[in-house]
């Protein structure tokens, strides 16, 4: 259900958080220093302010764009790897604006592919991974646990296009698709609960229809098989043969 990204090396990132600290506390010494006359204070806040600025050199982190030649890269570093916010937009028009670490994608962030679908969520180890959502230029989108850039896990898939368009699914999602148990509502109020394979009714399930009835039965590649009892909400019971 989503559009795979192989991952994207680079190599830079950038802030300014670090030196805001350093500047508050060169100010809070010099305050401290301002208005104190003990010559003991004023031994301990000059040697605060020493060791402040002999760290400055070791941080060597800015903000920065960067030129690549799969890209162009804006945002922060610490000691010449991706560490904190940025923005990178590729070559090829996808873009990824968020949290780095360790020179990968890591923490919230939102990914821009250049066919219009967008991911916004958690990512970990260059790749979507934890929850988030995932919007298609469709209209669909998908609301749930990623992995590795598929989802994968507990989601609910929202249907807005074509004559799906209404319907969702509400389940377990294994390799980017419907696996395992869930829910089908369909547009019509009717809906099926059961198991999935491949996006597809497969297993056992049973399918409630909007008028109150019940089918309990088998299905195959997203179709009923052998023989299905229906409980009809006026009570009577109805043997079917697929």
């Amino acid at each position: 259900m989503i559009n795979n990204s192989p991952q994207k090396q680079n190599n830079l990132i950038l802030s300014y958080d670090n030196f805001t600290k350093i500047k508050n506390g060169i100010i809070n010494s010099i305050n401290n220093l301002t208005n104190n006359t003990d010559k003991e204070v004023i031994i301990n806040e000059l040697q605060i302010i020493l060791e402040i600025i002999n760290n400055i050199s070791n941080i060597k982190e800015e903000i920065k764009r960067r030129e690549y030649e799969n890209g162009i890269y804006e945002g922060e570093f610490r000691n010449e790897i991706r560490e904190g916010k940025g923005k990178m937009i590729w070559n090829d028009g996808d873009r990824y604006e968020g949290e780095w670490k360790n020179d990968n994608k890591n923490g919230i962030g939102i990914y821009y592919y250049n066919n219009g679908d967008r991911y916004e969520g958690e990512f970990k180890n260059d790749a979507c991974e934890g929850r988030g959502i995932y919007y298609y230029i469709s209209g669909d989108r998908y609301e749930g646990e990623f992995k590795n850039w598929k989802s994968e896990g507990k989601g609910v898939y929202y249907y807005n296009y074509g004559e799906c368009a209404g319907d969702k699914y509400d389940g377990e999602f294994k390799d980017d698709v419907g696996n395992g148990k869930g829910i089908y509502y369909y547009k019509s109020g009717d809906r099926y609960e059961g198991d999935f394979k491949d996006d597809k009714k497969d297993g056992k399930g049973i399918y409630y229809y909007k008028n109150g009835d019940r089918e309990l039965g088998d299905y195959l590649n997203g179709k009923p098989i052998g023989k299905h009892v229906k409980l009809c909400s006026d009570g009577n019971i109805v043997t079917i043969n697929y």
